[in-house]
């Protein structure tokens, strides 16, 4: 699960975008990404400006629901 291992250093750069919407959509791809420099790019969204970009970042960073 998560971004292909090639494009992982591609959206970890997008987290730094001054456009909210691209933070958003990087963190929401980078969701479930196994790399270190994706979980970290992940934990420094936490603090975004925006509401939503955080949101994003949280949902990322969480486990995964409805596992037994």
């Amino acid at each position: 699960m998560g971004a292909p291992e090639g494009a992982v250093d591609v959206l970890v750069a997008r987290t730094c975008d001054a456009d909210r919407d691209v933070r958003y959509w990087a963190a929401w791809a980078l969701s479930g990404s196994p790399a270190p420099q994706a979980r970290a790019a992940l934990e420094r969204l936490m603090t975004d400006e925006d509401a939503n970009v955080r949101d994003a970042a949280r949902q990322a960073l969480a486990p995964p629901t409805g596992w037994p």
